[in-house]
């Protein structure tokens, strides 16, 4: 049995760091946005924060995989994906996982 998950939140303790930290909105970036990135960013939807994943900050194997991936993350868990200067522009509290 493999114990490798596609999940920031899965078997760690983020999510306590993450309430510790008081962070409401955490930007999640990385390397595989139809696979961690989106299983990470439904975590972080089902623990109620609200996602935010620069678009200019993930990727994966193809540009229409991670376009896809974005989409579904923008309409089904109201991430913003706006690219990266446009969301540091907020200023809200923030913090990175992948």
């Amino acid at each position: 049995m493999s114990m490798n998950k596609h999940s920031a939140f899965y078997a760690t303790t983020l999510d306590v760091l993450l309430k510790h930290l008081l962070v409401k909105r955490p930007i999640v970036t990385g390397v595989a946005t139809d696979i961690c990135v989106l299983f990470t960013c439904n975590d972080a939807y089902m623990r109620d924060y609200q996602i935010a994943i620069p678009s200019d900050c993930v990727a994966a194997n193809t540009k229409e995989q991670s376009d896809a991936a974005l989409y579904l993350m923008q309409r089904v868990l109201r991430a913003d994906i706006r690219a990266w200067t446009h969301l540091m522009r907020q200023g809200s509290k923030t913090s990175v996982a992948s």
